[in-house]
């Protein structure tokens, strides 16, 4: 059988932990995230974000070090799958050499929008 990555042992450790009452808080907060981004979000409105928080992580980073940066990752790109939203992942910038992107959002069924706002910026640089 395949062996489980230190970083998969670890988020496997952290979800034993977890409570029924965590879930509730969860899900009430799923609740809310999903009820601002539906005022926020039209036929004509894509939220523009960070798609990373930082750089990639060196090569010798520590399992704690790659599941922090997980953890933070997971905070920009986890909106879209919280909501069943249409997410797409631009390159924006370089610093030292890893690049930085942003992610542009739009409402459910907005997919072919999120493409042409890429086509469209894309052709503008």
């Amino acid at each position: 059988s395949p062996e489980l990555s230190n970083e998969i042992k670890l988020q496997l450790k952290w979800l034993g932990t977890l409570k029924y009452k965590d879930e509730r808080i969860a899900l009430e907060r799923k609740e809310l995230v999903l009820s601002v981004l539906d005022s926020l979000l039209d036929e004509k409105t894509l939220i523009l974000m960070p798609t990373t928080a930082n750089t990639a992580p060196p090569i010798s980073a520590s399992t704690e070090q790659l599941y922090n940066l997980n953890d933070k990752i997971l905070r920009y790109t986890s909106l879209a799958s919280l909501a069943d939203l249409p997410q797409l992942h631009l390159p924006w910038f370089t610093v030292n050499n890893s690049p930085w992107g942003i992610s542009l959002l739009g409402k459910q069924g907005m997919d072919r929008q999120l493409i042409d706002a890429a086509i469209r910026w894309k052709s503008n640089q």
